[in-house]
């Protein structure tokens, strides 16, 4: 057996060129297989190595190595495969979306928006609309915005609650 109770008690060099020893005929086949699955040595090593490390800490030797191996091999190479693509197919649809959000039409919708809202803001008492900008710039939080304006601070969240929701209708109904 690969990794039996004598082989455990052995010291980690000792289990180590044993396991060496029973892997080593499969190896080749290994590589081949995570190679023809990924086109890549590096990823095909990665696969191939995962495996190893999977069966290492096994516990104990599975009852045909070899197909035990050459199957752990294969869904890591393919695990690995579909990740990257994964992860390639994320990049271009990122990429799409950023290339799409610097064309003219978003240029053109951003200072739409950007007028709508300044409209909506001039349209408040001064009070409310420089609350509104302090706690929206983050240079106050609640605390120091009740101080400055001499209120409680349940009427400065009701107040700015009221504020946010009115500007929300207000720019909601320009929009239709």
């Amino acid at each position: 057996m690969l990794l039996s109770p004598a082989l455990a008690a052995e010291s980690g060099s000792a289990r180590a060129q044993r396991f060496e020893l029973c892997v080593r005929p499969h190896l080749a086949a290994s590589h081949q297989l995570a190679r023809r699955i990924l086109k890549c040595p590096d990823r095909a090593a990665d696969a191939v190595q995962e495996a190893l490390l999977a069966l290492w800490s096994l516990g104990e030797e599975p009852p045909v190595l070899r197909a035990w191996l050459l199957r752990a091999v294969r869904h890591r190479a393919l695990h690995l495969r579909r990740s990257a693509r994964r992860a390639n197919e994320r990049e271009q649809r990122a990429a799409r979306r950023e290339h799409d959000l610097r064309g003219p039409l978003h240029c053109a919708l951003c200072r739409e928006h950007a007028e709508a809202i300044e409209a909506a803001l001039r349209e408040l008492p001064d009070e409310l609309r420089e609350l509104l900008q302090l706690r929206a710039e983050g240079e106050l939080d609640y605390v120091a915005l009740a101080a400055r304006a001499g209120l409680p601070i349940g009427t400065v969240r009701s107040r700015l609650s009221r504020v946010r929701a009115a500007l929300r209708a207000q720019l909601v109904g320009s929009a239709d």
